[in-house]
């Protein structure tokens, strides 16, 4: 902006009169006494008026008229008249004088006189309209008059006044045609220099402005300077204006024009980003008192440009004090506030925007004032950490909210408004909140009046994203802004959102465009205020696409970069913690050390160096990862990791096989760290170890003073049952079972009780106390809690207690409840086996079987195959055959077990069970049956066996019935010599005898039985023999 020149006339003198004759009076006697009184009121006028005392002269000549109205010099009176009324600046009687005149005398000489004073006295009442027909009229009707240049000056400045420029440039040309070397001549030719500036001719209008500047003479050229300045500076050419108002400054300091140059000089150097020199323009113009307040705003302003915000802030205050106009006193609060603003005073900011709207409620910028303060106090609740004020803040923003809501409902400003909204309902927090920004957010998308405004929507929406941690939201959101500045290499308002970006597509494992799209905003923005924020993106995500060298360089960039700041450390610490997920121990090794060479002042120190320790220790390098978990201690003994550390080393040395240093590591970690969560895992490890390396009295002292110490350890009833399982490891099942009762009996609702009462039961059981162990085994598999392995060992030691017992009933109640709880139990095939065994017992044959062939089925699997009751399957399932006089099958089950486990050690008994079957048959073959026995006497695991004593019992039993008593003799006699088992050897004796019966050897007879009932007096074979005894004896002695 700057100040329009002055009317062109205003510091002009006006023209000079013509010299009027007074004509001789000529005396009269009697009544002339009045007329010569008359006449000397003319001639006091006109004295008066060539003295200029325009006030006695306008008197006096007044006082003429009256008394003399048709007097001989009545004209000339009124002609002076109006001419001293002209001088006393009473401008309309003037006119009406020198009017009258015109019209009562127009045949007088000084008829042109009067017409151009009349058209004067129209132009200094800037009655334009009325001057430019007056003058027009003169110069018609006077060409030869005096004041000519003056008419023309005075009707070329009406023109102008009038904006006829065209018009009132011909009057000017015409002028300096007719009076080249006038004395108005550089008037006119500046009245012309206006008509071409204010008519578009500037190159001309610059050339005579010049002209008139560079004659200091022409009593213009400090005019001729302004003009040529605002005509440079409305061209937009402003370091010209700026130079011409400088030359007039500097070269006419004393000039009227002088101080309003200084401040359009500064105007002209603010437009050229030369705030500097402006402030300096500004700070000369503050110098004249009505001109001080508008220098000083923009002084101010200037300054704030410059980011000088103190300067800026003191400038307005001086601004305020120079009673500025309503306008500009609202400018300057509201740059001063602005200032407060770019300082991050945001709180003085709000402040004052609101005093603003207080202050102009009806200005039609009120509503942005009230956005701004709305703005500043947004802002300053973010450096607010103190929940207390950090509300209060917030309920100030708010109600500054719901003021716009209610003050400006149809503001232009609304989706800025609800921008704001939505940033509180962010800035409060919550779910809730943080759903209530969304719709806010994407209303302003919808209604946005411009792409900016719906940009800056869509920025806040994905910001509200990232919050939410919903980063396919923020990058959906982003996508218009994205594409938006895709090709753009120059700096815009939203490259912010390629940093957030990155982030979600770096949260979202896309590596690739998080790179480029942290690069992209770093190549517009090397050093820009989100720049540490593009580097730590790109840096992690060069590190996710494998391309380390790309990695370092940025966290390179990112440690020069960010100084002081975490964000490096921050950033390093993530890097090394995602290698060190990966894997990657070597790097993040090193990337931890990184932190580490921050040095111990470092609030990362004790991180990195706990880093490098797990890094180590995960590496396998114990002793490494000892030292340096041992450096966290004892430079950050009162970290949060330095426990962790101290446990940690203690594990190291454990692991590299130095128990004892590693018992006395856990125990130092304990007593460093009693409170600490890992004094309890220390002192817990160190009762292991010393359990592990057998020290069981170390180890027991150890769990007591664990359990001591710790009397109120979450795990305790764990500390418990871990406690008697080593003394049941060591075999010591007393002290075990001390403990598991201990346990019981404190903690009745642990999850350990079921294992407990199952070692109980485990006890009694390895006790031979079968009643108790039994109860105590039910009462474990009825139970609801505890591990279901413990319940399922429990319901298949019952099946053992069973099947010892023969209790085939219980063994199949307790086999299926275990198969219908537990289908997937490691136990379920022998289960099955043992079904099959008790179906066979209890001759539920068709069960027996189906189980038995899905036993046998498992062949190939070597856990089934291998266990130690899997070839009794192959006896049972012979034994079922055979019971069911399948003889085929029989034979056929035998052949298959003997196929495919011909080394099994049980292949013995199946021979048995065929043996058996084979003399079973309706045709006994007996043939068959002696070579199945046979085997079973010679095979290496069935000799000696009581089943082989049976078989060669049946074996002897087959000749007997073929009555070939010879043979069967022999070999009842070799079943009582070669085993022990009364109960076979006793009905082999008794046969025998029965053989030597039937061959007539009697007395052999009789000894046969004697020894039988002598070696086996409680048989029933013995009380046999005894009543066959008589007749024998009277036999032999015949």
């Amino acid at each position: 902006m700057c100040h329009p020149p002055p009317r062109l006339a205003s510091k002009l003198t006006l023209a000079v009169c013509v010299a009027v004759l007074a004509t001789s009076a000529t005396p009269v006697p009697g009544p002339v006494f009045a007329q010569a009184t008359a006449d000397d009121e003319y001639r006091l006028g006109l004295g008066h008026y060539k003295q200029k005392r325009w006030p006695l002269a306008a008197e006096h000549l007044r006082a003429y008229i009256k008394a003399r109205p048709k007097g001989s010099k009545v004209a000339s009176a009124r002609l002076l008249l109006g001419v001293s009324l002209t001088h006393l600046k009473k401008y309309t009687q003037a006119r009406s004088e020198l009017r009258r005149f015109v019209v009562d005398f127009p045949k007088d000489p000084n008829r042109p006189e009067a017409l151009f004073r009349v058209a004067e006295c129209s132009y200094l009442l800037e009655d334009w309209a009325t001057a430019t027909t007056g003058l027009k009229t003169y110069l018609k009707d006077s060409p030869k008059h005096p004041l000519r240049d003056w008419g023309q000056f005075y009707l070329g400045d009406a023109l102008v006044q009038q904006k006829k420029f065209t018009e009132a440039r011909a009057i000017y040309r015409s002028s300096l045609a007719e009076f080249p070397k006038g004395s108005l001549v550089n008037e006119i030719r500046f009245g012309l220099g206006v008509c071409c500036e204010r008519g578009g001719q500037t190159d001309e209008a610059r050339k005579i402005y010049n002209r008139l500047a560079a004659d200091k003479t022409s009593r213009h050229a400090d005019k001729a300077l302004s003009q040529l300045g605002s005509l440079e500076f409305n061209a937009g050419r402003f370091a010209e204006a700026a130079a011409a108002w400088n030359r007039l400054a500097r070269t006419y300091p004393k000039s009227p024009e002088a101080p309003a140059a200084q401040l359009n000089a500064g105007y002209a150097h603010f437009q050229l980003k030369q705030y500097a020199e402006a402030i300096t323009s500004f700070q000369s113009a503050r110098l004249r008192s009505d001109q001080a307040a508008e220098a000083d705003y923009w002084r101010g302003v200037s300054l704030k440009a410059l980011d000088r915000t103190d300067e800026a802030i003191k400038a307005f205050g001086q601004a305020e004090t120079g009673k500025p106009g309503t306008d500009l006193a609202r400018d300057i609060q509201f740059q001063w506030a602005d200032t407060e603003f770019r300082a991050g005073r945001y709180s003085q900011a709000a402040t004052r925007f609101q005093s603003v709207v207080t202050r102009w409620p009806k200005h039609p910028e009120a509503d942005q004032g009230l956005l701004f303060a709305t703005e500043s106090m947004l802002l300053a609740t973010e450096n607010l950490s103190e929940p207390a004020p950090r509300q209060r803040a917030l309920d100030q923003v708010q109600k500054l909210i719901d003021r716009f809501e209610r003050e400006y409902p149809r503001s232009q400003l609304t989706t800025r408004h609800r921008l704001q909204a939505g940033r509180l309902k962010v800035a409060r927090g919550g779910n809730t909140n943080l759903k209530d920004a969304q719709t806010l957010f994407r209303t302003a998308i919808a209604q946005g009046g411009s792409e900016t405004i719906r940009n800056r929507a869509r920025y806040q929406l994905a910001r509200v994203g990232s919050r939410l941690g919903n980063d396919r939201m923020v990058l959906d959101t982003l996508r218009p802004i994205l594409a938006a500045i895709k090709d753009s290499n120059r700096p815009g308002e939203f490259d912010d959102a390629l940093v957030l970006a990155a982030s979600s597509f770096l949260a979202s494992k896309q590596h690739k465009p998080a790179a480029e799209s942290a690069a992209k905003y770093l190549k517009k923005h090397p050093r820009g205020p989100l720049s540490p924020d593009a580097l730590a993106v790109l840096a992690e995500s060069k590190q996710r696409q494998g391309q380390v060298a790309g990695s370092d360089l940025a966290l390179t960039q990112l440690a020069n970069l960010s100084g002081t700041k975490p964000i490096y450390a921050q950033t390093v610490r993530r890097m090394a913690e995602s290698s060190y997920a990966e894997k990657n121990f070597q790097r993040s090794d090193r990337l931890f050390g990184n932190l580490v060479a921050l040095g111990p002042g470092s609030p990362f120190h004790a991180a990195g160096l706990s880093g490098r320790g797990w890094s180590l220790f995960e590496s396998k390098k114990y002793a490494e990862a000892a030292a340096i978990f041992g450096r966290v201690v004892v430079l950050h003994p009162k970290d949060k990791l330095a426990a962790e550390a101290a446990y940690k080393a203690a594990e190291c040395f454990e692991k590299a096989d130095e128990p004892e240093k590693a018992a006395e590591a856990y125990r130092v970690a304990t007593k460093s760290y009693p409170n600490s969560s890992f004094a309890f895992l220390a002192a817990r490890r160190a009762a292991r170890l010393l359990a592990l390396d057998k020290k069981t009295p170390q180890a027991d002292a150890a769990y007591a003073a664990l359990l001591k110490q710790f009397p109120k350890a979450k795990d305790r009833d764990g500390l418990i049952f871990e406690w008697a399982g080593m003394h049941a490891d060591a075999d010591d099942f007393k002290k075990a079972d001390v403990l598991y009762r201990q346990l019981i009996r404190e903690y009745p609702r642990s999850r350990h009780v079921t294992a407990a009462r199952f070692s109980l039961a485990e006890s009694d059981l390895l006790a031979g106390r079968l009643v108790q162990a039994r109860t105590a085994f039910l009462q474990v598999a009825r139970s609801q809690a505890g591990d279901d392995e413990v319940r399922q060992d429990a319901l298949f030691r019952l099946v053992g207690i069973a099947t010892e017992a023969k209790q085939w009933e219980q063994v199949r109640e307790h086999g299926k409840a275990l198969r219908t709880r537990f289908p997937k139990s490691r136990h379920s095939w022998e289960i099955r086996f043992q079904l099959g065994q008790a179906a066979l017992h209890l001759r539920d044959y068709p069960t027996a079987q189906a189980e038995l062939a899905a036993v046998l089925g498992q062949t190939r699997n070597e856990q089934v195959a291998g266990a130690s009751w899997f070839d009794e399957a192959w006896v049972l399932l012979a034994e079922t055959r055979f019971r069911t006089r399948d003889y085929e099958g029989l034979v056929r089950t035998v052949n298959d077990f003997r196929r495919t486990r011909p080394g099994s050690k049980v292949l013995y008994k199946a021979d048995e069970v065929l043996g058996r079957g084979m003399l079973k048959k309706p045709r006994p073959d007996f043939t068959a049956a002696r070579e199945a026995f046979g085997r079973v006497i010679s095979s290496a695991e069935g000799r000696k066996t009581k089943t082989a004593a049976r078989s060669h019992l049946q074996m002897a039993d087959s000749f007997y019935i073929q009555k070939n008593f010879r043979e069967a003799k022999k070999q009842f006699l070799a079943v009582e010599i070669l085993y022990n088992f009364p109960d076979i050897q006793s009905p082999a004796l008794f046969q025998a005898a029965a053989c030597q019966e039937q061959l007539r050897e009697f007395a052999e007879a009789v000894k046969t039985l004697d020894m039988l009932i002598r070696k086996h007096p409680d048989s029933s074979f013995a009380a046999m023999a005894k009543k066959r005894l008589p007749r024998l004896r009277r036999l032999a002695g015949s």
